[in-house]
């Protein structure tokens, strides 16, 4: 089983900002553009090992998946 959720992550003055994804999080994509900016994957916004990262003023909502080993708060590790 996974659930999809909704993160708002933005870069403000355009500067580079993280937003932290749970862990689990899968298959993310832009939902929303709260920006003027481009919000071009790989230039203006990406995916990197526990979070998204945004750049160059874009502002947005981001939908990602999070599989049922983590949906329901289960703490064992996983490699």
């Amino acid at each position: 089983y996974a659930r999809r959720d909704v993160i708002s992550c933005s870069s403000f003055d355009r500067r580079y900002s993280v937003c932290q994804l749970p862990r689990g999080a899968r298959e993310v994509r832009i939902t929303k553009r709260f920006s003027n900016a481009g919000c071009r994957r790989g230039k203006d916004w990406g995916v990197r090992r526990g979070g998204i990262w945004v750049d160059n003023g874009c502002r947005a909502s981001f939908s990602y998946i999070l599989h049922s080993q983590y949906a329901y708060g289960d703490k064992r590790r996983r490699y």
